[in-house]
């Protein structure tokens, strides 16, 4: 799986280990350089994980979910499920979703 160091808005399957460290690992970057900013939603009680505070390589909490924005506006969703593996996603989400 090749992760775009910018995500642009593509759906990215979450299914091994190794994914989630490489989307985990450009998610972090982009929030380092300022293009991404994570939203903290009040009705989504599993993501108010600061995914700074996840580390890269593990180990994880056994969910992961997190909301993100571009400076122009693009949502974005990161969902993985580590307890089991049964995997995740990233990928961009529609308008309807509060900031």
């Amino acid at each position: 799986m090749t992760v775009p160091a910018a995500f642009p808005k593509v759906h990215v399957e979450i299914t091994t280990p190794g994914d989630l460290v490489a989307v985990l690992g450009a998610v972090r970057r982009c929030l380092e350089d300022g293009s991404l900013r994570q939203i903290m939603l009040p009705n989504g009680p599993l993501a108010q994980m600061n995914l700074m505070d996840i580390p890269v390589t593990g180990p994880w909490p056994d969910f992961i979910e997190a909301h993100l924005t571009t400076a122009h506006g693009a949502k974005f969703a990161l969902t993985a499920e580590t307890f089991h593996g049964t995997g995740g996603s990233w990928a961009p989400v529609d308008d309807e979703v509060e900031t």
